[in-house]
């Protein structure tokens, strides 16, 4: 990727993609290579940067709920540094404080809070001096993850080869992505195929039908708009 001054979403149909992690590569990748990169914690449901940098966490610290309600008067007031060059971090809130928040902002305020990011946006860069800001959406389709949507510069899609998977990425498709592309025509959407299976014994037949299936899939998910780039396999060896 040459071009700096991005914002980009990682964002998927339901938990258990591999989608913060993929995010959290991308934001090591760039400060590692010089970036000055902001990594956002925008998944209200399943925050997780806190244990991913927890030296960075004090006991009250601010998060992303706090710039959105305009508690401060800079994003800069709820960055955080992490242990490492180049990266920073905004966190989000616990996850019973962000489903409590969730449930009661409504569309007027989810629309308000909208604008407050595209009207700041361009400072994040100009001002911050960020190369790249990495937003880690929540999953599913809701309010706020419409909007972290609509502020992204390019999308990736993370995404597991099972059949509801697909049939739930294709709903966000159709119900967001379509719209928000509409809109912004500069917009780039992508598909990463996450944790795909692959045969322990050698089976050439089952691994070869897994792939034909992938690229089935993505033959529909191209017309709908997103682009295929990447295929990670599962590797039992990883995990435990």
């Amino acid at each position: 990727m040459t071009e700096t001054k991005k914002i980009i979403l990682t964002h998927s149909f339901k938990g258990g993609t591999g989608k913060t992690v993929i995010a959290t590569n991308f934001a090591y990748n760039f400060c590692k290579r010089g970036y000055k990169t902001l990594f956002i914690d925008a998944d209200l449901l399943a925050p997780s940067l806190e244990k991913i940098f927890p030296n960075s966490v004090s006991s009250d610290y601010r998060t992303w709920t706090d710039y959105l309600e305009k508690n401060y008067s800079s994003l800069k007031d709820v960055i955080y540094k992490t242990q490492f060059e180049n990266l920073d971090v905004v966190f989000s809130p616990p996850p019973e404080i962000g489903k409590t928040f969730l449930a009661e902002k409504g569309s007027s305020w989810w629309v308000q809070a909208l604008k407050t990011c595209l009207y700041d946006k361009e400072s994040w860069f100009t001002e911050l001096g960020y190369d790249y800001i990495i937003l880690d959406n929540q999953n599913g389709i809701s309010m706020n993850s419409a909007n972290n949507i609509t502020i992204s510069d390019i999308g990736y899609l993370i995404l597991r080869p099972v059949t509801y998977g697909v049939s739930g990425t294709a709903h966000l498709l159709r119900e967001m992505y379509s719209t928000i592309q509409g809109l912004r025509k500069k917009r780039k959407d992508y598909l990463i195929w996450n944790q795909i299976p692959r045969s322990e014994t050698g089976n050439t037949q089952s691994d070869e039908y897994v792939s034909r299936t992938i690229s089935e899939w993505d033959k529909f998910f191209v017309e709908g708009g997103l682009t295929p780039i990447s295929r990670i396999y599962y590797d039992s060896e990883l995990c435990i």
